[in-house]
Formats: structure tokens, C-alpha cells, sequence
């Protein structure tokens, strides 16, 4: 199947990855999974949204993979998963991985741009801009939109770009790029000191650059 072919017409559910690696193999986990798995999982129907090394944390790598619905989630990880090349290297890439549990699926609240992601080869060359994540809890029966935008508000009033908002039952994530790096750097620093940004005890703010194969660049 082609990569076009694989891309569906609507993505409409967005599953969040966050790895921390064994001691400097992530470029190796990065390298594997552009030369190898990206092009396995469009194959098998899903779309690699996003790819995303943390600039403070060099054992960690962010993605993204996204789907048009729940059973074509099922169906590409199972295409994945009980395909060829997963049998061919799945060991060399477990051996780059030390923690590999934290993931979540989400739904996109303000994110209209992810449901048609640009293609493939439309993409630009070279280094994507920065990006950012903010993860920030929700609490049980609380509004994922109005926390969403009680959140965005926050970052707002200091100039931030508006963010992507993706929610799931117990969190909403926040993504924003930004046009250069000291935008991003003066928004990190935001974070700290004793005028920090006021964010709600819980609250996670990932600082995230793009590898080859992000759609989000």
C-alpha cells in the first residue's frame, strides 16, 4: 500500500508517546524508526504525526501517531505489530528503550489543522521550527475545554503562538510551535524562577525540537 493510500481522509484520535532511552541511544531509537518504522506504520494505516527530541533531555524522544478512528487504530497496530519488519528488529529497538510506559490517546478539542496533516511530500526541508508541550491534569468531571482554555490563557498574556489542544479522560496537552528558538527559550524560562507561569501543581511543559520525519515541523 502506498503511503498515500495509508493516510486517512480524517484523523480524529491522536496517541501521545513519551520515551526515555538507555544512556545516548536515542538518535539510534530515532535513526531505526525513520529509516524502518515510520514507513511500516503508514503501510499498515497510520500516520506519523509528529517526532520530537527534548533539547534538556537527551534520552527522550515525543511522538505521535494518529488515526482516522478506534478500530483503525486496531487495525494498523495490528498490521504493525504482527508485520514483518517489527519481527526483523524489534529486539535491536527494544534494546535502545528503558521506559517506554507513558502514552495517551487523545481527541483534538482546538486542533482542526491535525485532521488533514500537509503530505508527506510537501514537507520542508531541513530543521522544523521548536515546539512545546504542556500536559496539564484534569480533574474528574471537570470541562476539558474551559481547563483547556483557563490553560491557553496563562501562556497567552506572555505572547505565546496559540496552541493545538488535544484532551483525553484525564489530561488536556497543549502544542504550540514557535518561529525561532529564542521565542521558545524566553517561554521556557517563563517557567522558572519566582515569576514562573502559574500552572496547576501537576502540570508538565516539555520543550520539543522535530527529527527528520515530523509531519509537525
Amino acid at each position: 500500500m502506498s503511503e498515500a493510500a495509508a493516510a486517512p481522509s480524517a484523523l480524529t484520535l491522536f496517541e501521545l508517546r513519551r520515551y526515555r532511552t538507555r544512556p545516548g541511544r536515542r538518535d539510534a531509537l530515532v535513526a531505526m524508526f525513520e529509516a524502518h518504522f515510520r514507513a511500516a506504520y503508514e503501510a499498515a494505516g497510520a500516520t506519523i504525526l509528529a517526532s520530537w527530541t527534548v533539547p534538556d533531555e537527551p534520552d527522550r524522544w515525543v511522538w505521535i501517531r494518529a488515526f482516522a478512528d478506534a478500530p483503525a487504530r486496531r487495525r494498523a497496530l495490528e498490521g504493525f505489530y504482527g508485520g514483518a519488519v517489527w519481527a526483523g528488529l524489534k529486539d535491536a529497538c527494544n534494546a535502545t528503550i528503558a521506559d517506554a510506559r507513558e502514552a495517551r490517546v487523545l481527541h483534538a478539542l482546538a486542533a482542526a489543522d491535525l485532521a488533514h496533516p500537509p503530505p508527506r511530500a510537501g514537507l520542508r526541508a531541513g530543521p522544523g521550527r521548536p515546539w512545546a508541550a504542556t500536559v496539564r491534569p484534569l480533574a474528574p468531571g471537570a470541562d476539558a475545554m474551559a481547563t483547556a482554555a483557563a490553560t491557553e490563557a496563562v501562556f497567552t498574556a506572555r505572547g505565546a503562538p496559540p496552541a493545538l489542544v488535544l484532551a483525553s479522560t484525564d489530561a488536556v496537552v497543549l502544542l504550540r510551535r514557535f518561529d525561532t528558538e529564542a521565542a521558545e527559550a524566553a517561554l521556557a524560562a517563563g517557567l522558572r524562577g519566582p515569576r514562573a507561569l502559574a500552572l496547576p501543581a501537576g502540570s508538565r511543559h516539555w520543550r520539543l525540537r522535530p527529527t527528520e520525519c515530523s509531519r509537525l515541523r
